[in-house]
């Protein structure tokens, strides 16, 4: 194997053109020049260009992470913008339907039963109470008969409910 041809490396800077005239403030362009001027040694510059790189990744991580922040906030605003004053109307109509409502049931239910009406309804129940307790049919099996009673009116209900009512409720 023969040996390895190395590139030519730049040892110094192109030659200035000596018609145009020499600008001092102009920032110099070479890493290495600019070091040399500054003063530092070799292991300084090396320290620094490392520090450069690291601090370049920070700065990269950094726009990163804002730029998911910001991805965060998008997705957590509302496209459309904030209805909160739409709801809070229309929870207001809301409540004040509830209301009128509660107002029209108030106003169809009837008014309270006399006094009169009420002892008259609390005789009846008291008779039909005696009246089952003495059937010999319950004081044979309580519950059988109850079971019984509820199965006929169930029944009873059904056949007089008209059709379209017996479907929905099912």
């Amino acid at each position: 194997m023969g040996k390895v041809a190395r590139e030519r490396t730049k040892y110094h800077l192109p030659a200035v053109d000596p018609t145009q005239p020499i600008d001092l403030d102009e920032e110099l362009e070479d890493t290495d020049v600019k070091n040399e001027v500054d003063g530092l040694t070799r292991g300084q510059r090396r320290r620094r260009e490392r520090r450069d790189r690291f601090l370049k990744k920070l700065d990269f991580a950094s726009y990163v992470q804002n730029m998911q922040q910001q991805s965060t906030l998008k997705k957590t605003k509302k496209p459309l913008g904030d209805f909160s004053s739409l709801t809070t109307s229309l929870t207001d109509l809301n409540a004040e339907f509830e209301k009128t409502k509660q107002e029209k049931q108030k106003k169809l239910q009837p008014k309270g039963l006399s006094q009169k009406r009420k002892q008259h309804i609390l005789l009846r129940e008291v008779q039909q109470f005696q009246s089952v307790l003495s059937h010999p049919v319950f004081q044979s099996n309580p519950f059988g008969a109850i079971r019984e009673h509820l199965n006929n009116t169930l029944q009873a209900q059904a056949t007089s409910m008209p059709p379209t009512i017996r479907k929905a409720k099912r």
